[in-house]
C-alpha cells in the first residue's frame, strides 16, 4: 500500500496550492491513501468546514488535526457528520468527532490515528496510553496496517513514542511544528518514521506567520495578531509503502515542493528521486528478510519542441482580442498579450505589467507600470498604449461588459494611468485584466509583449516563444489549426490533432471528451431570477422557504454533471469575500416548508420560465420543481423558445426563471441592482433594501455583513450553483498541466514532451 502524508496545512494560501500540487503529488506517487494535516487551515488557525472541505476537494481521503481542532465552534458538528476528518484520539470523550478512522480499501484494510503530545502542550490523556488502546482497537477490527499522526511540540516525545510503538504500527509520523526534518527511517521493527512533515503553506514566513508578526512578538512580547503572507508556497511531507502481508515499511522518503510566483519548482529531498531505500523488512516472526538496495528512478529526458504542440483557431476570425468574436482565438490572445494584472482562481489580483496601484479616492484609481517593458517588436510599453487598449476593450463585445464599471482612464505620464469609475468599488482593479496591445501595431498582426508572438513560417501562422523576457519553455513553436466548429475541436484533442483546448462545457458534447481534463472554475452563475414585484414570489418569507428547499449540490451534480459547484453564497465561491456562507449545498425541504406555512399565502401555486434551447437549465428547473414541491409548493416549468423566454422576462411575466449571468472579475453584482442591468427584471431596485445595502457597501459608508443580512432576508434573487470550465489536453503531454479562466496557459513554461 502506498501512502502519501503531508504537513500541517496552512491558510488559505496553503489550501490553493494543495490544491495545486496535491493530484500531481497522488499521480506520481501512486497513491492509494493520502493523509493531510490541517488543523491550521483556516485563517493559519484552526479549521472550519469550509477549510476541510477545500482540502478533501484537493484530494484528501484523510485529515488529521491536532491542539487547534475545536478552535472554531462551528467544526464541531462537522467532526461529528464526516469520519473522514479524524482529531487526535486522547482528547476527552466527551469531545466531538473520533480519533481513528479505518480505510477499506477493498484489497486492504488501514487505520489512521490521530494523536496529540503532552510535552509543553495541553495536560490530556497520555499519548502512549492513548496508542495501545487505539491500536488494540485497530486490530480487532482485523487491520495490520496502521498509521498514526502525532500531533507534538517535543522532538523527544515524539522520538520516544516512535521507538515505543517500533513494529506496533506500520508507520508514525510527526506533526505541529512546520519545520520538516531530515530523520526520516526505518526504525529497527520495521516501523517507519520521521519527526515533523514540515508545512504546507507560505514559504517565506515563521511557520506560517509573517515574520514582521513574529518578530515583534518575540521582540516585544506585545500582543499582536498573525497574518499569513502571500506569494511563495511550500508542500512538504513523507510517503510511505507498506507490504501488506505484514503492514511493514518497505519504501519511505521525503519531498517538498516550492511554487515560485507563476512557476513550479519541485525539490525530492530524500529517496523519491535520489535514493528510496530498500530496507529489511520481516513479518512479525521475522523469517523474512531482503537484502539493503537503492531504487532508482529513470530520468525523465524532456526534449525541445517545435512541432508537436497545437491549438485550433478560426481563420476567418481576428487575431485582434478587440474585435475577435470567436472563443478559439480570445483563448489565444492569452499567450500573446499580458493585462496590468494577473487572476488566479479564485479571482485574487496580483501585479503584472502593472508595479502598484492605489485609490486616489472612491472613485478614481492610480495604476503604475513597469518602465522598461518592451513590445516582441522592441518598442516601449508606455501609459498610452495602457490607454489606447482600455478603449478598444471598451468598445468590444468581448470585454466591453466587464469594463462597464470604469467610465475612461488618462495617461498621467510615461508609466502612470488614471482610471475613473463609474461607482465606487474597491475591486476595480481586478477588472484591469483586458490584454496589452501596442498603439503602433502594424503588419499582419497586433503586437504584445506575451508569452509568444503571432509569425508567418512556411505560409502558415504559428506562435513563437518570446524568450527576450526570460521566458524559457520547452514548446518553443506554436503550430494553428483552422477548426472553427465546437464538435470538431472536441474530437481534434481527442484524437491528438490538436494538443489542448478550454471548453466552457455550455454543451454536453463537452463531456465526451476522452483526453486529460482538468476543471478550472469560471464566475458564470446560475440563478433563480425571482419576480419580487407582484404574485406569491412578492412575499418575502416565500422567497426565502424556495431558497431553502434547493438542494444546490444536487443541482451541480445533476443538472450540470458535476461541471458547477454550488453557490453558498452571494459571490463566487473561490472569491475572498465569501467568508458567510449564506446558504446550504444540501437544502432543507422540511424547514422550508414551515417557513412557507408561516408566510400567510394560501395559495402555494409558482411557475418557472426556462430556455428550452439549454438542457442544462431545463434539467436544472425541472430538478427544482421537485424540490419545491416536497417543500409545498405547487410548481408549474414552462419550457419557451429563446425568444419566448426573453420576451416573458423582459415583460416580467413569471414567478421565478432560471437564468445565467457572467459576473465580472470583481464580483459586481450591479446587474441586478442597476436599473440598466442585464438581470435586473423582477427587481425594484429603488425600494430594495439589498440594493441600497450594496452600493452603501461598494462606496464605504456601510459594512458587508449588512449588506448580506439584507440579502438573507429580501432575497432580491437566489443563486443556485457557478458553471465550471475545462482545459483538455492529449496524454502525450506532460508537466502538470494547470490553468485558470483568464490564464488557460498559466503554468505552459513546465509542460513538455518526452524525447523519442
Amino acid at each position: 500500500m502506498k501512502i502519501l502524508t503531508i504537513g500541517d496545512v496552512v491558510s488559505a494560501s496553503g489550501c490553493e496550492y494543495l490544491r495545486d500540487v496535491l493530484p500531481r503529488l497522488k499521480k506520481n506517487y501512486k497513491a492509494d491513501l493520502t493523509i493531510v494535516n490541517a488543523e491550521n487551515s483556516a485563517v493559519g488557525n484552526g479549521v472550519t468546514p469550509k477549510s476541510a472541505k477545500s482540502v478533501f476537494e484537493a484530494g484528501a481521503d484523510v485529515i488529521t488535526l491536532g491542539n487547534h481542532s475545536l478552535k472554531r465552534p462551528e467544526i464541531s458538528d462537522y467532526l461529528e457528520e464526516n469520519e473522514f476528518i479524524i482529531r487526535p484520539a486522547n482528547y476527552h470523550e466527551s469531545a466531538p468527532g473520533s480519533g481513528m478512522v479505518i480505510i477499506d480499501k477493498g484489497y486492504i484494510r488501514a487505520a489512521v490515528i490521530n494523536l496529540q503530545g503532552t510535552v509543553y502542550l495541553d495536560p490530556i490523556k497520555n499519548p502512549f496510553d492513548c496508542a495501545d488502546e487505539m491500536i488494540e482497537k485497530a486490530k480487532a477490527e482485523g487491520v495490520k496496517i496502521i498509521i498514526i499522526d502525532f500531533h507534538a511540540e517535543a522532538t523527544s516525545e515524539k522520538r520516544a513514542l516512535g521507538f515505543y510503538l517500533d513494529g506496533k504500527v506500520s508507520a508514525i509520523f510527526g506533526t505541529h511544528t512546520h519545520v520538516q526534518t531530515s530523520d526520516n527511517q526505518i526504525l529497527p521493527g520495521g516501523t517507519g518514521y520521521i519527526t515533523d512533515l514540515g508545512m504546507t503553506g507560505p514559504l517565506q514566513s515563521v511557520l506560517g506567520v509573517e515574520p514582521e508578526c513574529a518578530i515583534w512578538k518575540m521582540r516585544t512580547n506585545l500582543p499582536v495578531r498573525f497574518k499569513n503572507p502571500d506569494g511563495e508556497c511550500t508542500c512538504e511531507g513523507c510517503f510511505f509503502e507498506i507490504d501488506n502481508k505484514t503492514g511493514k515499511i518497505r519504501l519511505h522518503g521525503r519531498f517538498q515542493e516550492v511554487k515560485m510566483a507563476k512557476r513550479i519548482i519541485a525539490f525530492i529531498l530524500a529517496a523519491a528521486t535520489i535514493a528510496l531505500c530498500l530496507t529489511a523488512c520481516s513479518d512479525s516472526g521475522g523469517e523474512e528478510t531482503t537484502t539493503n538496495s537503492a531504487v532508482i528512478e529513470q530520468e525523465t529526458v524532456i526534449r525541445e519542441d517545435n512541432s508537436t504542440f497545437k491549438l485550433s483557431y478560426t481563420q476567418a476570425d481576428s487575431l485582434d482580442p478587440y474585435e475577435a468574436l470567436t472563443l478559439n482565438n480570445q483563448v489565444l490572445s492569452q499567450l500573446v498579450f499580458e493585462s496590468l494584472f494577473d487572476l488566479d482562481e479564485n479571482y485574487k489580483a496580483s501585479l503584472n505589467i502593472a508595479s502598484s496601484y492605489e485609490y486616489k479616492d472612491n472613485k478614481t484609481l492610480d495604476v503604475g507600470i513597469t518602465a522598461g517593458l518592451k513590445f516582441t517588436d522592441g518598442s516601449t510599453l508606455s501609459a498610452q498604449d495602457v490607454v489606447s487598449s482600455f478603449n478598444d476593450a471598451k468598445d468590444s463585445q468581448y470585454w466591453g461588459s466587464s469594463l462597464s464599471g470604469i467610465d475612461s482612464c488618462r495617461a498621467v505620464s510615461e508609466t502612470e494611468i488614471e482610471f475613473s469609475l463609474s461607482t465606487p468599488n474597491p475591486y476595480a482593479h481586478n477588472l484591469l485584466v483586458f490584454p496589452i496591445v501596442s498603439s503602433d501595431s502594424s503588419g499582419n498582426y497586433p503586437i504584445g509583449n506575451g508569452r509568444y508572438y503571432y509569425a508567418d513560417e512556411n505560409g502558415e501562422t504559428v506562435l513563437k516563444a518570446n524568450t527576450e523576457n526570460g521566458f524559457q519553455p520547452h514548446i518553443t513553436v506554436i503550430h494553428l489549426e483552422n477548426i472553427a466548429s465546437e464538435d470538431s475541436i472536441d474530437n481534434a484533442v481527442n484524437i491528438g490533432n490538436i494538443s489542448f483546448a478550454f471548453r466552457d462545457l455550455s454543451s454536453n458534447a463537452s463531456r465526451r471528451i476522452t483526453a486529460n481534463k482538468r476543471l478550472i472554475n469560471m464566475n458564470n452563475l446560475v440563478f433563480i431570477g425571482v419576480n419580487n414585484k407582484s404574485g406569491i414570489t412578492s412575499n418575502a418569507n416565500v422567497r426565502r422557504a424556495i431558497s431553502l428547499a434547493i438542494n444546490r449540490s444536487t443541482l451541480a451534480k445533476s443538472a450540470y454533471g458535476g461541471f458547477a459547484q454550488a453557490a453558498t453564497g452571494v459571490f463566487n465561491p473561490q472569491f475572498e469575500l465569501s467568508e458567510t456562507q449564506l446558504f446550504s449545498e444540501e437544502g432543507d425541504a422540511g424547514a422550508a416548508k414551515q417557513i412557507l406555512l408561516s408566510s400567510g399565502v394560501s395559495d402555494y401555486g409558482i411557475s418557472i420560465v426556462v430556455n428550452s434551447s439549454n438542457k442544462e437549465r431545463v434539467a436544472c428547473a425541472k430538478l427544482i420543481k421537485q424540490q419545491l414541491e416536497e417543500a409545498g409548493f405547487s410548481v408549474t416549468v414552462y419550457e419557451e423558445t429563446d425568444d419566448r423566454y426573453f420576451d416573458r422576462i423582459s415583460k416580467e411575466q413569471f414567478n421565478l426563471y432560471i437564468g445565467e449571468i457572467k459576473l465580472p472579475p470583481d464580483m459586481s453584482l450591479w446587474s441586478f441592482f442597476d436599473s440598466n442591468g442585464t438581470a435586473r427584471y423582477g427587481i425594484d431596485a429603488s425600494t430594495s433594501k439589498s440594493a441600497a445595502a450594496y452600493s452603501a457597501y461598494m462606496d464605504g459608508s456601510g459594512k458587508l455583513g449588512e449588506f448580506l443580512l439584507d440579502f438573507s432576508d429580501e432575497m432580491p434573487f437566489i443563486p443556485v450553483v457557478y458553471r465550471r470550465g475545462m482545459i483538455c489536453f492529449t496524454k502525450t503531454m506532460n508537466g502538470d498541466v494547470q490553468g485558470t479562466y483568464y490564464d488557460c496557459f498559466s503554468n505552459i513554461e513546465d509542460w513538455y514532451f518526452e524525447a523519442d
